[in-house]
């Protein structure tokens, strides 16, 4: 049995998922562990099966021993991680992905799993998967008909935890949106622009002078509802978050402007989530 580890935002959980499906393709037996949630308040909480209703997870709550022991101690942890190479996380995936790959059975994948390499084999499937529910009442219908009928153009801004954090600060700023602005009206004169945030008055304030603009309020603890009318979007400008991403990766319309950052993090110098046809800036 393979065990993965839930945590972070629905962004993050869909990357986890994407993990888990991969495994399944290859024959084995995987399992989600969403037990984090309920030790730790983070985001909205677990939310595949809620939001993905088509979805069939095999949740695990049960965590093996050895991960409830020595998870529990920091310096314990990286000292069992040494002798032991049943926890696995990203660092490890990507130091020695084919031999993981080769024999992940009896371990628990404790990352995010933000690579694309790891799912370039199985993108129809996951899109396929990961089907909204057009039918929910709290879709705002006349909102998603407006960017049906436009030439819209969503941009998404991610704000609140990024903005002292220095590992994510500083790589969309203000410049970033207005080049890629820029640059979409420069093939599509009659854009409509359509902003989703976290901070939305923020971006009220800073993007007031952009013509044809429409401010999305985000529902209150239904954020997906954002990812619904992003991936409705005829073109999308993508902030350094994977929720961004995956509004950008589920986008219904096959020629789309995706435009994004050129790394996700402070870390990196390229990130390994950008698509080959996506315009980087």
């Amino acid at each position: 049995m393979i065990i993965i580890k839930a945590q972070g935002g629905i962004g993050n959980q869909m990357f986890q998922y994407a993990l888990y499906r991969k495994f399944q393709r290859m024959g084995y037996e995987v399992s989600i562990d969403d037990s984090y949630y309920s030790i730790k308040s983070m985001h909205e909480g677990f939310v595949l099966n809620t939001v993905f209703k088509n979805l069939d997870i095999n949740i695990n709550r049960k965590r093996p021993v050895f991960y409830k022991i020595f998870m529990r101690y920091g310096f314990i942890k990286k000292f069992y991680k040494k002798i032991n190479r049943k926890i696995v996380n990203d660092f490890d995936l990507e130091k020695n992905m084919l031999e993981i790959f080769s024999n992940p059975d009896n371990k628990y994948f404790d990352g995010y799993w933000h690579n694309l390499i790891y799912y370039n084999d199985i993108f129809e499937i996951i899109k396929s998967d990961f089907q909204f529910d057009y039918s929910d009442p709290i879709i705002p219908n006349e909102i998603l008909l407006n960017i049906k009928h436009t030439q819209s153009v969503g941009i998404h801004i991610r704000r609140g935890d990024y903005i002292n954090n220095a590992l994510y600060k500083d790589i969309c700023t203000i410049d970033y949106y207005l080049k890629a602005i820029k640059y979409v009206s420069s093939i599509h004169t009659n854009s409509r622009f359509y902003f989703f945030s976290d901070d939305i008055e923020w971006c009220e304030h800073n993007f007031k002078n952009i013509n044809n603009s429409t401010f999305i309020k985000s529902k209150k603890n239904k954020s997906y509802v954002d990812m619904i009318l992003m991936s409705n979007c005829k073109s999308m400008i993508i902030s350094n978050s994977t929720f961004s991403w995956w509004g950008a990766f589920l986008n219904l319309n096959n020629d789309a402007i995706i435009i994004s950052p050129v790394k996700f993090n402070n870390k990196e110098l390229k990130s390994k989530l950008v698509l080959e046809n996506w315009i980087t800036i």
